[in-house]
């Protein structure tokens, strides 16, 4: 089932774009930031950390982006084949994971700290009934990070979720359907990790500890 979500957060005068996902037929993922024309630089990483949420240090498992990469997507084929947009050499680099087609309970996909919400560029589109729209007014005085993933069988909260959300000082879950799953965005505040709003937008990529296995969950506290 083919669906598109574009994320915004949203303050009580103007709605500013964030994030894109998109799920097609064949069971891929494809995602990215919606400001790749607006920011030329940025940060990403790729995390090899356990299975179950450990901290993960954007500093020591990732680097910065070149214009070209930026511009970039995250694709994660049916096959469990996913494609970065940061290049080793001339080629994109890539790793494997469990395969989606196969089905899941629960896939994670990137973990983000935003900048300060203002400080994104204001969008003049209308969101549809596919899209999330996060409230920035409600989170504009926390640091926060952010954690997306796929619930596969609309059930209670997988476990890593419950654990970040036990140590975390505010909390929620938004979610879409999104090609016969859910689309959940886990947004939390943490001040002894999370002190202060990024200069530059950190991604990091879910990563399986062993090639082919299931990803991890890249939390930042």
């Amino acid at each position: 089932m083919k669906s598109f979500c574009r994320i915004f957060f949203k303050d009580p005068k103007t709605l500013r774009s964030f994030y894109w996902f998109e799920y097609t037929d064949d069971h891929s993922i494809y995602f990215g930031s919606s400001n790749n024309r607006t920011f030329r630089t940025g940060y990403a990483g790729t995390s090899h950390v356990e299975i179950d949420g450990t901290h993960v240090d954007p500093i020591r498992n990732g680097r910065s982006l070149s214009q070209d990469e930026i511009c970039g997507k995250t694709s994660i084929h049916g096959s469990g084949i996913v494609n970065l947009s940061t290049t080793s050499g001339k080629l994109r680099d890539r790793y494997t994971i469990v395969a989606p087609r196969s089905g899941f309970k629960a896939l994670p996909l990137v973990g983000i700290l935003p900048m300060d919400p203002m400080r994104y560029p204001v969008s003049k589109k209308t969101p549809k009934a596919t899209d999330l729209v996060l409230e920035a007014n409600r989170y504009s005085s926390l640091p926060l990070g952010l954690l997306v993933y796929l619930n596969g069988t609309h059930d209670a909260d997988p476990l890593p979720i419950l654990g970040v959300k036990s140590r975390s000082d505010a909390f929620s879950i938004e979610s879409v359907p999104f090609g016969g799953h859910l689309l959940c965005v886990s947004i939390y505040a943490h001040a002894p990790s999370l002190r202060q709003w990024q200069h530059l937008e950190v991604n990091v990529l879910a990563h399986p500890q062993v090639p082919g296995e299931e990803p991890n969950w890249p939390f930042f506290a």
